[in-house]
Protein backbone atom coordinates (compact mmCIF):
# COMPACT_ATOMS: atom_id res chain seq x y z
CA UNK A 1 0.00 0.00 0.00
CA UNK A 2 1.02 3.65 -0.07
CA UNK A 3 1.48 4.19 3.65
CA UNK A 4 3.54 1.15 4.22
CA UNK A 5 5.90 2.20 0.81
CA UNK A 6 5.95 6.00 2.24
CA UNK A 7 7.00 4.20 5.58
CA UNK A 8 9.59 2.13 3.96
CA UNK A 9 11.07 4.97 2.33
CA UNK A 10 10.75 7.22 5.01
CA UNK A 11 12.78 4.60 7.28
CA UNK A 12 15.37 3.43 4.15
CA UNK A 13 15.89 6.16 1.78
CA UNK A 14 17.52 9.36 3.76
CA UNK A 15 19.95 6.61 6.06
CA UNK A 16 21.05 4.73 2.93
CA UNK A 17 21.67 8.33 1.09
CA UNK A 18 23.92 9.69 4.14
CA UNK A 19 25.77 6.63 4.10
CA UNK A 20 26.51 7.16 0.21
CA UNK A 21 27.51 10.82 0.78
CA UNK A 22 30.32 9.46 3.61
CA UNK A 23 31.57 6.56 1.56
CA UNK A 24 31.92 8.76 -1.42
CA UNK A 25 33.93 11.27 0.91
CA UNK A 26 36.08 8.07 2.26
CA UNK A 27 37.05 7.50 -1.47
CA UNK A 28 37.49 10.64 -2.85
CA UNK A 29 34.23 11.29 -5.02
CA UNK A 30 32.62 14.69 -4.15
CA UNK A 31 29.77 15.08 -6.38
CA UNK A 32 27.05 12.89 -8.32
CA UNK A 33 26.10 13.26 -12.16
CA UNK A 34 23.71 11.82 -13.43
CA UNK A 35 21.82 10.90 -17.46
CA UNK A 36 18.78 12.30 -18.25
CA UNK A 37 17.20 8.90 -17.51
CA UNK A 38 18.32 8.82 -14.41
CA UNK A 39 16.54 12.56 -12.83
CA UNK A 40 14.71 10.95 -10.86
CA UNK A 41 17.58 8.60 -8.95
CA UNK A 42 19.91 12.03 -9.09
CA UNK A 43 17.50 13.95 -6.97
CA UNK A 44 16.71 10.92 -4.70
CA UNK A 45 20.57 11.14 -3.70
CA UNK A 46 21.09 14.81 -3.40
CA UNK A 47 17.34 15.89 -1.18
CA UNK A 48 15.42 12.76 -0.78
CA UNK A 49 12.81 14.86 0.84
CA UNK A 50 12.26 16.64 -2.09
CA UNK A 51 12.15 13.19 -4.27
CA UNK A 52 9.66 11.86 -1.94
CA UNK A 53 7.20 14.87 -2.52
CA UNK A 54 7.69 14.46 -6.33
CA UNK A 55 6.85 10.87 -6.08
CA UNK A 56 3.31 11.99 -3.76
CA UNK A 57 2.50 14.48 -6.38
CA UNK A 58 1.52 12.03 -9.03
CA UNK A 59 -1.97 11.61 -10.04
CA UNK A 60 -2.55 7.93 -9.44
CA UNK A 61 -1.77 5.32 -5.95
CA UNK A 62 -0.11 2.58 -8.56
CA UNK A 63 2.21 5.59 -9.82
CA UNK A 64 3.37 6.83 -6.22
CA UNK A 65 3.47 3.47 -4.80
CA UNK A 66 5.66 2.67 -7.67
CA UNK A 67 7.61 5.41 -8.06
CA UNK A 68 8.69 5.05 -4.20
CA UNK A 69 9.41 1.61 -4.39
CA UNK A 70 11.64 2.15 -7.40
CA UNK A 71 13.93 5.10 -5.55
CA UNK A 72 13.94 2.29 -2.58
CA UNK A 73 15.58 -0.26 -4.67
CA UNK A 74 17.18 2.33 -7.08
CA UNK A 75 18.83 4.36 -3.63
CA UNK A 76 19.89 0.66 -2.25
CA UNK A 77 21.58 -0.27 -5.01
CA UNK A 78 23.99 2.89 -5.13
CA UNK A 79 24.75 2.33 -1.56
CA UNK A 80 26.24 -1.10 -2.36
CA UNK A 81 28.23 0.47 -5.07
CA UNK A 82 29.76 2.89 -2.80
CA UNK A 83 30.80 -0.26 -0.34
CA UNK A 84 32.28 -2.04 -3.57
CA UNK A 85 34.08 1.06 -4.20
CA UNK A 86 34.96 1.16 -0.45
CA UNK A 87 36.38 -2.24 -0.68
CA UNK A 88 38.42 -1.84 -3.84
CA UNK A 89 39.70 1.55 -1.87
CA UNK A 90 40.64 -0.39 0.84
CA UNK A 91 42.25 -2.87 -1.56
CA UNK A 92 44.78 0.35 -2.80
CA UNK A 93 42.72 1.06 -5.48
CA UNK A 94 42.35 5.07 -6.18
CA UNK A 95 39.73 6.67 -7.73
CA UNK A 96 40.94 8.59 -10.92
CA UNK A 97 37.66 10.85 -10.64
CA UNK A 98 35.99 12.95 -8.12
CA UNK A 99 32.59 12.42 -9.78
CA UNK A 100 29.99 9.60 -9.92
CA UNK A 101 28.28 8.61 -13.13
CA UNK A 102 24.92 7.17 -13.02
CA UNK A 103 23.33 6.10 -16.11
CA UNK A 104 20.91 3.76 -17.12
CA UNK A 105 21.63 3.43 -21.24
CA UNK A 106 25.33 2.97 -20.78
CA UNK A 107 27.93 1.36 -20.30
CA UNK A 108 30.23 4.14 -19.05
CA UNK A 109 31.76 3.24 -15.75
CA UNK A 110 30.13 5.15 -12.79
CA UNK A 111 33.48 5.05 -10.92
CA UNK A 112 36.95 4.57 -12.77
CA UNK A 113 39.83 3.26 -10.51
CA UNK A 114 43.56 2.88 -10.78
CA UNK A 115 45.54 -0.56 -9.05
CA UNK A 116 48.92 -0.16 -10.09
CA UNK A 117 49.09 -0.26 -13.80
CA UNK A 118 45.62 -1.28 -13.65
CA UNK A 119 42.25 0.32 -14.50
CA UNK A 120 38.73 -0.79 -12.88
CA UNK A 121 35.85 0.23 -14.24
CA UNK A 122 33.22 0.10 -11.42
CA UNK A 123 29.73 -0.33 -13.51
CA UNK A 124 26.28 0.27 -12.61
CA UNK A 125 23.34 -1.22 -14.93
CA UNK A 126 25.83 -2.60 -17.47
CA UNK A 127 23.83 -4.32 -20.30
CA UNK A 128 25.87 -7.63 -20.99
CA UNK A 129 24.16 -8.37 -24.33
CA UNK A 130 22.17 -6.69 -26.77
CA UNK A 131 18.83 -7.11 -25.65
CA UNK A 132 17.63 -8.61 -28.60
CA UNK A 133 19.51 -11.34 -28.70
CA UNK A 134 17.89 -13.61 -25.86
CA UNK A 135 16.05 -15.09 -28.71
CA UNK A 136 19.12 -16.71 -30.28
CA UNK A 137 20.10 -18.55 -26.68
CA UNK A 138 18.46 -21.33 -26.50
CA UNK A 139 19.64 -22.32 -22.83
CA UNK A 140 18.78 -18.93 -21.32
CA UNK A 141 16.34 -18.98 -18.68
CA UNK A 142 12.88 -16.77 -19.60
CA UNK A 143 11.69 -13.85 -18.60
CA UNK A 144 15.35 -12.86 -19.60
CA UNK A 145 17.37 -10.02 -17.71
CA UNK A 146 20.69 -9.46 -18.97
CA UNK A 147 20.90 -5.76 -17.15
CA UNK A 148 22.99 -6.68 -13.51
CA UNK A 149 22.77 -3.80 -10.79
CA UNK A 150 27.02 -3.53 -10.57
CA UNK A 151 29.97 -5.45 -12.28
CA UNK A 152 33.51 -4.53 -11.46
CA UNK A 153 35.60 -4.61 -14.36
CA UNK A 154 39.72 -5.37 -14.20
CA UNK A 155 41.56 -4.20 -17.36
CA UNK A 156 45.68 -3.68 -18.28
CA UNK A 157 44.41 -0.24 -20.25
CA UNK A 158 41.26 2.12 -20.80
CA UNK A 159 38.62 0.89 -23.03
CA UNK A 160 35.16 2.08 -24.34
CA UNK A 161 32.65 -0.83 -23.45
CA UNK A 162 29.89 -0.33 -26.37
CA UNK A 163 26.13 -0.79 -24.89
CA UNK A 164 25.39 -4.63 -24.92
CA UNK A 165 29.08 -5.55 -24.83
CA UNK A 166 29.98 -6.55 -21.47
CA UNK A 167 29.86 -9.77 -22.74
CA UNK A 168 32.55 -9.79 -25.18
CA UNK A 169 34.73 -8.76 -21.33
CA UNK A 170 33.78 -11.56 -19.38
CA UNK A 171 37.47 -12.48 -19.11
CA UNK A 172 37.76 -9.43 -16.97
CA UNK A 173 34.83 -9.20 -14.88
CA UNK A 174 35.72 -10.90 -11.77
CA UNK A 175 32.13 -10.03 -10.18
CA UNK A 176 28.82 -8.74 -10.29
CA UNK A 177 26.32 -7.72 -7.75
CA UNK A 178 22.43 -7.95 -7.86
CA UNK A 179 20.97 -6.36 -5.31
CA UNK A 180 17.50 -6.89 -3.87
CA UNK A 181 14.95 -5.39 -0.89
CA UNK A 182 13.38 -8.96 0.33
CA UNK A 183 12.72 -11.56 -2.20
CA UNK A 184 9.85 -11.95 -0.67
CA UNK A 185 7.58 -12.14 -3.94
CA UNK A 186 6.12 -8.53 -3.67
CA UNK A 187 6.62 -8.31 -7.68
CA UNK A 188 8.21 -10.35 -10.44
CA UNK A 189 11.48 -8.97 -9.90
CA UNK A 190 11.89 -9.89 -6.03
CA UNK A 191 11.20 -13.80 -5.98
CA UNK A 192 13.57 -16.29 -5.03
CA UNK A 193 13.28 -18.08 -8.44
CA UNK A 194 13.34 -14.77 -10.91
CA UNK A 195 17.07 -14.25 -8.96
CA UNK A 196 17.81 -17.94 -9.52
CA UNK A 197 17.34 -17.44 -13.11
CA UNK A 198 18.89 -13.94 -13.35
CA UNK A 199 21.91 -15.55 -12.13
CA UNK A 200 22.07 -18.56 -14.02
CA UNK A 201 21.64 -16.53 -16.97
CA UNK A 202 24.44 -13.88 -15.78
CA UNK A 203 26.94 -16.78 -15.20
CA UNK A 204 26.12 -18.43 -18.91
CA UNK A 205 26.34 -15.36 -20.54
CA UNK A 206 30.03 -14.32 -19.40
CA UNK A 207 31.22 -17.54 -19.59
CA UNK A 208 30.90 -18.87 -16.10
CA UNK A 209 33.93 -16.27 -15.16
CA UNK A 210 32.46 -14.02 -12.42
CA UNK A 211 31.21 -14.89 -9.11
CA UNK A 212 27.50 -13.05 -8.28
CA UNK A 213 26.84 -11.79 -5.26
CA UNK A 214 23.14 -11.05 -4.14
CA UNK A 215 22.78 -8.84 -1.13
CA UNK A 216 19.55 -8.64 0.33
CA UNK A 217 17.95 -5.51 2.32
CA UNK A 218 15.68 -7.94 4.64
CA UNK A 219 15.74 -10.97 6.69
CA UNK A 220 15.45 -14.01 4.41
CA UNK A 221 16.90 -17.25 5.36
CA UNK A 222 15.62 -19.90 2.59
CA UNK A 223 16.21 -17.31 -0.13
CA UNK A 224 20.46 -17.13 1.16
CA UNK A 225 19.84 -21.44 1.39
CA UNK A 226 18.20 -21.58 -2.07
CA UNK A 227 20.96 -19.20 -3.68
CA UNK A 228 23.37 -21.06 -2.35
CA UNK A 229 22.80 -23.94 -4.48
CA UNK A 230 23.90 -22.09 -7.43
CA UNK A 231 27.24 -22.27 -8.77
CA UNK A 232 29.28 -19.18 -8.22
CA UNK A 233 26.47 -17.36 -6.51
CA UNK A 234 26.39 -15.96 -2.96
CA UNK A 235 23.42 -14.50 -0.90
CA UNK A 236 23.97 -12.41 1.82
CA UNK A 237 20.78 -11.02 3.74
CA UNK A 238 20.63 -8.16 5.83
CA UNK A 239 22.43 -5.99 3.82
CA UNK A 240 21.61 -2.57 5.46
CA UNK A 241 23.14 -0.22 7.63
CA UNK A 242 21.75 -1.14 10.50
CA UNK A 243 23.66 -4.89 10.40
CA UNK A 244 27.02 -3.83 10.13
CA UNK A 245 28.01 -7.60 10.42
CA UNK A 246 26.52 -8.31 7.57
CA UNK A 247 28.09 -5.61 5.55
CA UNK A 248 31.14 -6.32 6.64
CA UNK A 249 30.72 -9.97 5.58
CA UNK A 250 29.77 -8.73 2.44
CA UNK A 251 32.55 -6.17 2.22
CA UNK A 252 35.29 -9.37 2.90
CA UNK A 253 33.56 -11.23 0.24
CA UNK A 254 34.04 -8.69 -2.29
CA UNK A 255 37.24 -8.58 -1.42
CA UNK A 256 38.32 -11.69 -1.47
CA UNK A 257 36.67 -12.32 -4.92
CA UNK A 258 38.85 -8.83 -6.41
CA UNK A 259 41.86 -10.01 -4.41
CA UNK A 260 42.39 -13.03 -6.30
CA UNK A 261 42.67 -11.13 -9.46
CA UNK A 262 44.55 -7.78 -8.39
CA UNK A 263 47.66 -9.65 -6.22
Amino acid sequence: SERNQLNLYRQIVPTLVNDIWSELKVIGVKDIFVSEHAERLGETLKDPAYAEIMSLILPTPQGRVRSLHEKITRTYEIWLLTKVARALHELGARSQSDILWISFTTNEPALKMSYKDKVIYIMYQPSIVPHIISGFVPQLPKPFHAVPDIAVMILDEEKYIEWGDLRKYADYVPLLVDAKLSLAGETRYESVETVMRQVEAYRLLMNKKPKVIVPIYYRNASAVYRLRTKEGAIAIDEVNPDNSTKVHIFFNYVKKVIEEVLL
